[in-house]
């Protein structure tokens, strides 16, 4: 016959009926821990990605963070089981949600904007199209990588390639050298600006006030200062601006104050810092390369 379970046995499955009846549902949680000396932790002691939390008997436990909740201390917290059963931060409680943010929280939302209140910039951080580079290894001079560029109505190639920068020669100085390709002869040129003194910023001002052709296709600048051998990544200043054809435009607009629509079939792209404090309207396919 089998044999018969015995109290601490029956005891022992009825907590584990109890354990697997409530990893399915959420429990109630302070994030941190209360030291001996009266402040909150978060995470001292705690194992990789996890962070204390303290339940409503005062017990202190290590659960995972959850990836939609930005930990504070001494938050409420909904905690719960994930499918390999392990406890993590599922959410901030709607009760601590309407404590912080008033009774308005469930319809908390982003209102339409009016066109003329839009400021939205378009930075060029992440793309690499036609971005200048530090040489490799690192010498007096950039590197611009090959790329398709277009200058009137066609399509070019440049093939990549080099270019030399000069130091000033004055003791204390230093200057923005502006690195642009010339479309007309598909060449790399450099131009360098005014003399500044050793302490003074140079930036992106600085490589806008050097004045170069139309023909130009502003990168960006190296600052250069007196003695220097070496153009590095922190040297270069990016610059890139709009070079195609925008409907109805004979110049690159950095600014769009007004409406501007971009009809289908027309391709419209830009580089460099745009503010739109306007209205855009694309007919065609947007792409956005990043």
């Amino acid at each position: 016959m089998p044999k018969s379970p015995n109290k601490e046995e029956i005891v022992q499955l009825i907590y584990e009926v109890i354990d697997f009846k409530y990893k399915d549902e959420t429990t109630l949680a302070k994030t941190g821990r209360l030291l001996d000396d009266g402040s909150l932790t978060l995470t001292a002691g705690t194992e990789p990605g996890k962070v204390w939390v303290t339940l409503a008997n005062g017990h202190a436990i290590q659960v995972y963070r959850g990836g939609r909740v930005k930990m504070h201390h001494n938050i409420t917290v909904e905690v719960r089981y994930n499918i390999n059963q392990e406890l993590y931060v599922d959410r901030v409680s709607d009760a601590e949600n309407i404590r912080l943010f008033g009774e308005a929280t469930p319809t908390l939302s982003v209102p339409d904007r009016a066109a003329s209140l839009i400021r939205e910039l378009v930075t060029t951080a992440r793309l690499e199209h036609m971005r200048i580079q530090a040489n490799n290894p690192v010498d007096l001079g950039v590197f611009l990588p090959a790329d398709y560029y277009e200058w009137q109505g066609v399509v070019r190639y440049w093939g990549g390639g080099s270019i030399a920068v000069t130091a000033p020669g004055t003791t204390a100085k230093h200057w923005m050298v502006l690195i642009s390709l010339d479309r007309n002869t598909n060449t790399l040129t450099a131009t360098t600006g005014s003399e500044f003194g050793q302490q003074q910023s140079i930036g992106e001002p600085q490589l806008n006030d050097i004045a170069v052709g139309a023909e130009h296709l502003r990168l960006g600048g190296a600052r250069v200062a007196n003695g220097q051998t070496t153009v590095g990544f922190n040297d270069i200043v990016d610059g890139r601006m709009v070079f195609s054809q925008w409907p109805g435009f004979t110049l690159y607009p950095t600014t769009i104050p007004g409406e501007m629509t971009i009809p289908s079939g027309y391709r419209s792209e830009w580089w460099g810092k745009i503010v739109v404090t306007g209205k855009v309207i694309i007919e065609g396919d947007l792409r956005i390369v990043a």
